[in-house]
């Protein structure tokens, strides 16, 4: 059996790094999330850790129409 599904609304976690000669951001995805609250969080953990000062991790809202 196939269970067809359209998320209409989620959030992707993206991992920005700038490099520190250049001045140059780079962006990867890498999770989505589909609340809000839980893509803030896991975005808050990551950024609480000093391991790369140079990479901070945002989340912006995805919408399918």
């Amino acid at each position: 059996m196939t269970l067809n599904m359209k998320i209409i609304t989620y959030w992707n976690i993206i991992s920005r790094f700038t490099n520190p000669d250049t001045g140059e951001e780079r962006d990867s995805i890498i999770a989505f999330s589909l609340s809000e609250s839980y893509a803030k969080l896991i975005c808050h953990l990551l950024n609480s850790e000093d391991d790369e000062p140079n990479r901070i991790h945002i989340y912006h809202k995805i919408e399918n129409k």
